[in-house]
């Protein structure tokens, strides 16, 4: 079996990793990869998601109400929360260096969740624990 860059790269991220090559490479067709420059905005606080981003190489600063709370790099899940809410973005996320997405359409998103319910929990999870995070950040 030939070996896929893009899903091997999307295995940085420890959630990714965890679904093994197998159901990722199922999820090849909905993943994406793109490249920003330092400065960009990955994702606007309040705006609507339509994707999940990956980082794979790069990093980004995490804005909430115009501070900075944080720092991710590789293999950072961003934008699972709007996500799984189907709710506004919690953050803006504004890239600190030229920077190497994966990105995973909402489409994609909802069938990972709805096909491998062990990973949905994680992804819930984790989204839970950066909500609390977020809260406790504004206080």
């Amino acid at each position: 079996m030939k070996n896929d860059p893009k899903i091997e790269r999307l295995m940085t991220s420890q959630t990714f990793a965890q679904l093994g090559e197998k159901r990722l490479r199922a999820l090849g067709p909905y993943v994406d990869e793109i490249e920003v420059r330092a400065g960009s905005t990955l994702m606007r606080e309040g705006s609507f998601p339509f994707e999940l981003e990956v980082i794979i190489s790069g990093s980004a600063d995490i804005i909430i109400g115009g501070k900075k709370v944080g720092e991710v790099g590789p293999g950072a899940v961003l934008g699972e929360m709007a996500l799984l809410e189907r709710g506004a973005r919690s953050a803006t996320v504004v890239a600190t260096s030229d920077t190497k997405l994966s990105v995973i359409s909402g489409r994609a998103f909802s069938s990972l969740m709805d096909s491998y319910p062990e990973i949905a929990e994680e992804i819930k999870a984790m989204a839970a624990a950066r909500a609390e995070e977020n809260s406790s950040l504004m206080e």
